[in-house]
């Protein structure tokens, strides 16, 4: 098992200054946010394709000072044209490569498409993933075709070679109101820790107030064999201490983990 937290946490400023301060936090491991057109503007996908060189090299430092490893990419590719989006694709692979990256999660479509376009869309990115060596999620997201946990699984299966991200977080604010979603846990690859509650409003609470049983969680991805990336994941937020509660949420994983 691996902990890693994400950069979103500091998602309003430069990724530099966000590496910077999740080492601070005492993280090694990163789990590194490139969402088309939301936060860490200058390193978006499509940014990569241009310069994918010249923004490694602003943060190069922050990560040789640390020795912090890029463990995960959690992104975005900002658009549903395959033209556009392989070469996006492609540039976070080859940045992933560089860092040993084996994971790399997308958000997979939206819950207005069906499961059958959402397949046949990644596709062509699942396989130009392997010839990486990295292996492709589609993150469980309230607004996207893996809202619901059985389109989720029904998704790995029509694109044979992907798997998934679980963020309990969206199964419990989301339509599955916490219930059934116990069916994706042998597709699992990625696991994205924050509490939340039963709606919108509740996505992101402090960690142990809210309605996620995280021990039922971690010891039944244990059961099935689960032995990856466990990250971090609360997004800033000046409402919230979120350094706090990630580090109230890596001491219960990691305490629950070794019980």
């Amino acid at each position: 098992m691996i902990i890693a937290c994400t950069t979103l946490c500091y998602c309003d400023s430069p990724i530099e200054i966000a590496l910077e301060n999740v080492a601070q936090m005492g993280f090694r491991n990163i789990d590194f946010a490139a969402v088309e057109g939301w936060k860490h503007k200058g390193c978006f996908p499509s940014d990569l394709v241009k310069s994918g060189d010249a923004i490694l090299a602003r943060f190069k430092p922050v990560i040789d000072k640390h020795q912090l490893k890029i463990v995960a990419l959690n992104c975005g590719l900002g658009t549903s044209d395959i033209k556009e989006a392989l070469p996006r694709a492609e540039a976070l692979f080859n940045f992933g490569k560089k860092f040993g990256v084996k994971i790399i999660t997308f958000g997979a479509g939206s819950n207005t498409q069906t499961v059958a376009e959402v397949a046949e869309f990644f596709r062509p990115i699942v396989k130009l993933a392997a010839d990486y060596g990295i292996t492709v999620t589609g993150e469980t997201h309230i607004g996207q075709i893996t809202e619901k946990p059985q389109d989720a699984v029904e998704l790995t299966r029509q694109c044979p070679g992907m798997f998934l991200t679980l963020d309990p977080s969206h199964y419990h604010a989301g339509p599955p109101q916490g219930k059934g979603f116990e069916i994706v846990y042998p597709f699992v690859k990625h696991l994205h820790i924050r509490d939340a509650g039963m709606s919108r409003e509740t996505l992101q609470m402090p960690f142990g107030t809210g309605r996620i049983d995280w021990a039922g969680i971690l010891r039944s991805l244990r059961k099935v064999g689960y032995d990856g990336i466990i990250s971090m994941e609360y997004i800033h937020d000046p409402k919230l201490d979120v350094a706090a509660e990630i580090r109230k949420a890596r001491a219960f994983v990691e305490k629950t983990w070794a019980s």
